[in-house]
This record gives C-alpha cells, sequence and structure tokens, in this order.
C-alpha cells in the first residue's frame, strides 16, 4: 500500500511493507520526487523492503530552489516520520 505524505515540511511516497526494513531513495539534482524507477526494479523494491522516495525541493511546499544538504534534509525527514524517537 501506498501512502503520499505531502505537508510543508515533507513531500514523499511510502510504500509500506511490515517487517522489512526501510529504504530511502531520495531525489537528485532535478526538483522533485526521484526519477521514474524502472517499474520491475520498484517493484522489487516494494517486495523486500519498505520503500520511502523523498523530493526535498521544488515540489508542493517545499523550498524552490536546491539549497539544503540531503544528509541534514534526511535526517529531519525521518524524525518527522518517525515522531523524534530515533
Amino acid at each position: 500500500m501506498m501512502q503520499e505524505y505531502r505537508t510543508k515540511e515533507l513531500y514523499g511516497d511510502f510504500y509500506e511493507n511490515e517487517g522489512k526494513p526501510l529504504v530511502v531513495i531520495i531525489g537528485g539534482s532535478r526538483p522533485g520526487l526521484p526519477a521514474p524507477l524502472n517499474k520491475d526494479f520498484l517493484e522489487r523494491l516494494k517486495k523486500d523492503f519498505q520503500v520511502l522516495l523523498l523530493a526535498y525541493f521544488g515540489k508542493g511546499l517545499l523550498t524552490v530552489a536546491l539549497g539544503a544538504t540531503a544528509a541534514a534534509f534526511l535526517t529531519e525527514q525521518l524524525l518527522l516520520l518517525c515522531g523524534n524517537t530515533l
């Protein structure tokens, strides 16, 4: 099942697969979610992992320009998703 997160701080698609490890894929230098993944590859990931696709700029209410580092952004987003319990 896919859950969309569309808030001021978070823009992503989460494919839940309870009990499986989490894989996070962050968009690159293009705005928005990661470039379209090969459908077979994404299906394989969804079978073996929980998958979180994240945009960190240029989508929804996120900043328009590439400004924050991916590591700082990822830490902030994971804290939001986990209720600040990491």
